[in-house]
């Protein structure tokens, strides 16, 4: 009890006061009396079909079957199905994530036709004073924008969907998601523009305007990441930036009074995910997991469409570094956990590295699975689950609750240029101890070195694993490993053995995998280089 009311003593610190005021707000308006509003008076609003240009995005997970006498929906590598015609919108055996993406609606742009998208949707309708899940502020968001989408693809103005659309954005503009803020608050503002563009309404405008011109300004780091530092959210954001710079840019009203300040962030985050990506992969920092983003080919073609340039970036302020040689390129986590007000998909994985070969994975994160509040969520937000140093098998930052971190990990940088990075973290204080890592490209070879410094000289258990890609064979003779194209020399540890790990494949899909267990010493050190 003690200790869990330490973890929420130190991660309530952080937050913002509006925050804090909002929690409280919201939980007195018990839901923000949403069912109420849902009786709003439609008053004839005025629609308008938008101009936009022709490209969607499904995550490749999402699937809708029509069978006989029943419809399947695929989410999250789970299935479900419904007999006809009764959607149970309100599903929520998988728990909240999975009833989440039911009520998005992404599946409007999967391969289903005009006439199973409209049933769905007059469904969804037929049940609006039913749902739960689906009125709370972020599947609002999300699912107001892929309708408009929808309804702007296939030429379709229907007063009932429209009432309701109407009614669920009142519901929106009056529950903002203040109490959680970032990308949440985000989405909220890009939905309401989407609203304002489609009911022409001054109200939602306004409130889309204010968000968007504050919190691009935060959130887009100056190196053009998403402040959350996970790439996969920043590829979610990028596309739905994109969504606005097409909205925008292809309809008069407001004289793209919005433009500028979209398109430049677009071009910064261009830029970041080309420095992030390798082929068509990049690394599954923080909460990260495949096939639930656009891949940075899609967003980069996406941009191409609206004439949108990536800008030349350097990383830097979203804590990543990246050194290449020929054909091996390694990603450097050097960064604290961020926003420090709301690090819900943080991990605590300070001077975490990542390898690919030929683009592709060799040492990887593990990624996730789940975003319950179980043991595998815990496992795979721990420091055990990176590619970093544990020390008596303790986290670096104090991961807890799903989405929770109360103590966390300082970076101090040492080095920084094209050719060496040092970084220092005092996760591990309170045991005296503090470590420090460097990552350095000689010729061909890279050199990873990691130094404990301890005031007792007791390093107190400390360990460390390395993550191998599932599809990567793995030998270990003696000091030397070799696995995907390239071999890696282990030198000052007192043990090594090679171990099997559950990798996160996406949601609710793990895989066997090898990770290799280290013991290192006050100095060790890895060399790396092509095996051929």
């Amino acid at each position: 009890m003690y200790r869990k009311l330490t973890y929420l003593f130190y991660s309530v610190k952080e937050l913002k006061p509006v925050q804090v005021y909002y929690q409280f707000c919201y939980k007195l308006k018990k839901a923000f009396k949403s069912k109420d509003l849902l009786d709003h008076e439609f008053e004839n609003e005025e629609c308008h079909l938008l101009n936009f240009e022709p490209i969607y995005f499904c995550p490749s997970s999402t699937t809708v079957l029509n069978k006989e006498g029943s419809t399947e929906f695929s989410f999250l590598n789970r299935k479900v199905s419904f007999e006809d015609p009764v959607v149970d919108w309100n599903y929520s055996e998988y728990g909240k994530l999975w009833a989440y993406n039911l009520n998005y609606f992404e599946f409007l742009f999967s391969d289903i036709n005009e006439e199973t998208g409209l049933g769905l949707i007059q469904s969804y309708c037929d049940q609006n004073y039913n749902l739960k899940d689906g009125i709370e502020p972020y599947p609002i968001s999300l699912r107001g924008i892929n309708w408009i989408k929808f309804f702007c693809k296939e030429q379709v103005s229907s007063e009932e969907y429209n009432k309701v659309l109407f009614t669920h954005y009142k519901v929106l503009s009056l529950s903002i998601e203040y109490h959680l803020l970032a990308n949440h608050l985000l989405e909220n503002g890009i939905s309401l523009l989407f609203g304002a563009y489609y009911f022409k309404n001054e109200f939602f405008y306004q409130k889309a305007k204010t968000i968007l011109q504050k919190e691009l300004i935060e959130q887009i780091l100056p190196d053009g990441a998403h402040f959350e530092r996970s790439p996969m959210y920043h590829k979610i954001v990028l596309y739905r930036l994109l969504d606005c710079c097409n909205l925008v840019k292809n309809n008069v009203w407001k004289n793209q009074e919005l433009l500028g300040l979209l398109v430049d962030k677009v071009s910064l985050m261009l830029g970041w995910l080309s420095q992030m990506t390798v082929g068509n992969n990049i690394p599954m920092f923080q909460d990260s997991a495949p096939m639930v983003a656009p891949s940075s080919i899609f967003l980069k073609e996406y941009a191409n469409i609206l004439n949108i340039n990536t800008k030349n970036i350097r990383l830097k302020e979203s804590g990543y570094r990246r050194i290449d040689n020929k054909s091996i390129s390694i990603f450097f986590n050097v960064g604290k956990i961020s926003p420090a007000y709301q690090p819900g998909h943080a991990h605590a994985d300070e001077l975490n590295f990542v390898l690919f070969n030929d683009g592709r994975p060799v040492i990887v994160d593990t990624g996730i699975s789940t975003y319950e509040k179980n043991e595998r969520r815990q496992l795979e937000r721990s420091t055990l689950s990176h590619n970093c140093i544990t020390i008596n098998g303790q986290n670096s930052s104090q991961v807890w609750g799903g989405f929770r971190v109360a103590k966390r990990a300082n970076l101090k940088l040492h080095i920084d240029n094209d050719t060496q990075v040092e970084a220092e973290h005092n996760g591990y204080k309170r045991y005296g101890i503090c470590v420090r890592r460097k990552l350095e490209k000689e010729s061909d070879k890279f050199s990873i070195q990691d130094r404990l410094e301890s005031k007792s000289g007791n390093f107190l258990d400390a360990k460390m694993n390395l993550h191998f890609h599932p599809d990567v064979k793995v030998t270990l003779n003696g000091n030397v490993l070799t696995a995907g194209g390239i071999s890696m020399v282990f030198n000052n540890y007192q043990k090594l053995t090679l171990k099997r790990y559950m990798f996160a494949a996406g949601f609710n899909k793990l895989k066997e995998a090898t990770r290799v267990c280290l013991e290192p010493s006050s100095l060790s050190q890895i060399i790396i280089q092509n095996a051929n």
